[in-house]
């Protein structure tokens, strides 16, 4: 956090952890890309509005805008290792409830 500067992460800590708050906005999967395009272009111009960052930033939030192609790498990469890490746990579903 950029008013915490000095106070270690838990990484630097020598922890295999992120904490990520991840908000994102989703369409139907067969939306045509123009149509993605013209929101993921309105959503980057927001999101880079003056009064946008003032507000954010207030609030100490890091935002960071991916495209669909890069948030569903992301999506990818981090059912993977929530999958990684509840197998190495042995968290199991509970059965369901009759």
């Amino acid at each position: 956090m950029k008013n915490f500067p000095a106070v270690p992460t838990l990484q630097e800590l020598g922890y295999d952890f992120i904490d990520v708050h991840a908000y994102m906005v989703m369409a139907p999967k067969l939306m045509p890309m123009p149509i993605i395009k013209k929101l993921e272009d309105a959503f980057r111009k927001g999101m880079e509005d003056p009064e946008f960052v003032r507000y954010t930033d207030s609030m100490e939030l890091e935002i960071s805008y991916l495209n669909s192609e890069d948030a569903k790498k992301y999506l990818e990469e981090a059912y993977a290792k929530s999958e990684k890490l509840t197998k190495e746990l042995g968290v199991t579903k509970e059965p369901e409830k009759k």
